[in-house]
């Protein structure tokens, strides 16, 4: 069926309309390719090229500006568009080729456990710390819960062995181990110095341990790895005459030696609350470095790893949003959390913000749907997905036992 005109109401499937000039169709039905304006389009699979449409449906291609749309799972290309909530699923916008889709959430089982505040993934499996899990008749002892990523089952657990050691504070993988971190441990007569364990992915087993050196060093807030070194934050570490200016740990992993230590410059800055590595860049969190005239808005620092010169600073742009809290990078973005950010008149309900690796330009910003959600806790990405933890979110009548959000690309 072919037609031509405006104003036209199209009832059926696979209908093609094709005008220079056809606006305001009220179309019914499945597959239809549309080319106009101020459309009505309800059902699926439609291929849609204009602007100012009202959408119901799913699984269609949407080629416009300022459409509103409500339904599943829809690929768009175009700015300022407008999505409703349908179904429990909502749909996210971006530019170019970049398209995110919201895909599944996990949740906490238990108050106060923090599910989220950590994430890693590697090619089969999901690593989500819950510092705050109580186990084993101990208080914040702390969980890391591994799932499979098929059907997101779970695998395995691992547990915190203390009161308050806040184990899965931190988590990173690589093809053998499996580091986490334990910010809150106590150890050699310290306090909150922080401890890193190493697992043989095998067979659980632990490999290595590694400790802080100060009282409330918090050394574990934050890990990431290479081929050849692992990278520690330590956010309450002092130096240099300052307080809780935090510290960057690099170390070899074929023998545990420090190779270098990197450090805030401001006070209370927590320098290392999150860290990610590529091929030739080390990306550093401050989430409560103040600039620009705000207080704690937060910066990240991107260093050369051949000779730790700064190649490049991002900022918050808010008071209080803490910016830096959580960092992932892929080939082509960087992906920065700010799980104190205000928006949509809600107080810390968090933002992530995407950034181009070539320009520093911002491709796309999430944000968290739920008062002091803490949407940015943490992130980690693979070729496929994203996934941002929310580590105060309240579900099932539970207060802050947490959530981790999983966005395809």
């Amino acid at each position: 069926m072919i037609i031509h005109g405006n104003k036209n109401y199209i009832f059926g499937d696979n209908n093609f309309t094709k005008t220079d000039d056809i606006n305001r169709n009220y179309v019914f039905g499945d597959k239809n390719e549309i080319n106009g304006n101020n459309n009505f389009i309800e059902g699926s699979g439609n291929i849609i090229n204009n602007s100012y449409n009202k959408i119901f449906g799913s699984l269609n291609e949407i080629n416009g500006n300022l459409n509103n749309i409500n339904g599943i799972f829809n690929k768009i290309i175009g700015n300022n568009n407008f999505s409703i909530q349908s179904s429990k699923f909502e749909n996210y916008f971006s530019y170019e080729t970049l398209f995110i889709f919201l895909m599944k959430k996990l949740y906490g089982t238990q108050y106060d456990e923090q599910f989220g505040s950590s994430v890693a993934v590697d090619d089969n499996y999901l690593y989500v710390g819950s510092p705050g899990y109580d186990s084993n008749g101990l208080d914040d002892n702390g969980k890391l819960t591994i799932f499979n990523k098929s059907n997101y089952t779970i695998i395995h657990e691992l547990y915190g062995t203390r009161n308050d050691e806040d184990f899965g504070s931190a988590v990173a993988v690589d093809d053998n181990y499996i580091y986490v971190g334990d910010s809150g441990f106590n150890s050699d007569g310290m306090y909150y110095n922080g401890k890193l364990t190493i697992y043989d992915k095998s067979d659980y087993n632990i490999v290595h341990e590694l400790y802080g050196t100060q009282n409330h060093d918090y050394f574990g807030s934050s890990v990431a790895i290479d081929d050849n070194y692992i990278f520690v934050g330590s956010t309450g570490a002092n130096s240099n005459g300052l307080n809780d200016n935090g510290k960057l740990t690099i170390i070899n992993k074929s023998n545990y030696t420090i190779v270098n230590e990197l450090y805030g410059t401001q006070n209370y800055e927590k320098f290392g609350s999150s860290v990610a590595v590529d091929d030739n860049y080390i990306y550093v969190g401050r989430y409560r470095f103040n600039s620009n005239g705000l207080y704690i808005s937060g910066k990240l620092t991107i260093f050369n790893k051949s000779d730790y010169s700064i190649v490049h600073e991002l900022y918050g742009t808010k008071e209080y949003e803490h910016f830096g809290y959580s960092v992932a990078v892929d080939d082509n973005y960087i992906y920065v959390g700010s799980p104190w950010f205000n928006s949509g008149g809600l107080s810390d309900n968090g933002k992530l913000t995407l950034y181009n690796k070539s320009d520093y330009s911002i491709v796309h910003e999430l944000y968290g749907t739920q008062y002091s959600e803490e949407f940015g806790s943490s992130v980690a990405v693979d070729d496929n997905y994203i996934y941002v933890g929310s580590s105060q979110f309240n579900s099932d009548e539970l207060t802050d036992n947490g959530k981790l959000t999983i966005f395809t690309k």
